[in-house]
């Protein structure tokens, strides 16, 4: 009977730490969900303002070209920089070059560096990247002296323009 006793504790024991290495794995799938979602519906709401702004007049084009940036780099070529070189390639903005960490090549004929690459003079650097704006900008800032935009400064603040006289 003591070594059935002793072997039903063991056993019970065994199932708690893999019950417990379980739940350590599921808080952290859960975890990583969680912020895919958050990043979803970030991209969602953007996108819907984006759009909003598109119908009601306030194109892209005009803030551009009234802060007088006609010719920029893409920082980020996810689906908000592709969607960014659509729109403005369509518009007839100039784009001389995307910058990604994780792509090299040509977007639509717009080449694809890294970072790290000699870049040459633009308006200004729009960042479409979700996450870390704040330290992407200082990683531009130490490469090149252009001016960097986010995407959402872009979209919901148009502070950075000049003021009308």
């Amino acid at each position: 009977m003591k070594v059935i006793m002793i072997i039903l504790l063991l056993l019970a024991a065994g199932e708690g730490v893999v019950f417990g290495v379980l739940i350590h794995e599921y808080k952290r799938v859960l975890h990583r969900k969680i912020q895919e979602c958050n990043k979803n519906r970030y991209l969602i709401l953007l996108l819907f303002d984006w759009m909003e702004n598109k119908i009601s007049g306030k194109a892209t084009k005009a803030f551009l070209e009234k802060s007088q940036i006609r010719n920029i780099a893409v920082y980020g070529m996810g689906y908000l920089g592709k969607l960014l070189c659509d729109e403005l390639l369509s518009e007839g903005i100039k784009i001389s070059y995307a910058i990604d960490k994780k792509a090299e090549g040509v977007y639509k004929d717009v080449p694809i560096y890294p970072l790290s690459k000699k870049l040459e003079k633009v308006d200004a650097i729009i960042i479409t990247v979700y996450a870390s704006v704040a330290e992407i900008e200082k990683d531009i800032k130490k490469e090149v002296p252009y001016p960097v935009i986010s995407i959402e400064k872009l979209i919901y603040d148009y502070s950075f323009l000049p003021k009308d006289k």
